[in-house]
C-alpha cells in the first residue's frame, strides 16, 4: 500500500517538479528506502524536503 502512494507521488512529481512525503513510521521509512533503490534511481531523488523547500 506504502509503494502505490509513492508511485503517485512519483508520478505527481513528473508532473509538477516536486512532491514531499513524509513518513514517520518505521515500515513507512523502511518502504521508502526500497523503493527508492528499486528501478526508480533514474527518475527520482529522494532528497532532503530542505532541498526542495529552498529551491529557486
Amino acid at each position: 500500500m506504502i509503494r502505490r502512494f509513492l508511485d503517485q507521488a512519483a508520478f505527481k512529481a513528473g508532473q509538477e517538479g516536486a512532491v514531499i512525503m513524509l513518513g514517520l513510521r518505521p515500515d513507512t521509512i523502511s518502504a521508502l528506502l526500497l523503493w527508492g533503490l528499486q528501478d526508480r534511481a533514474n527518475s527520482v531523488a529522494l532528497v532532503p524536503v530542505s532541498a526542495v523547500l529552498t529551491r529557486e
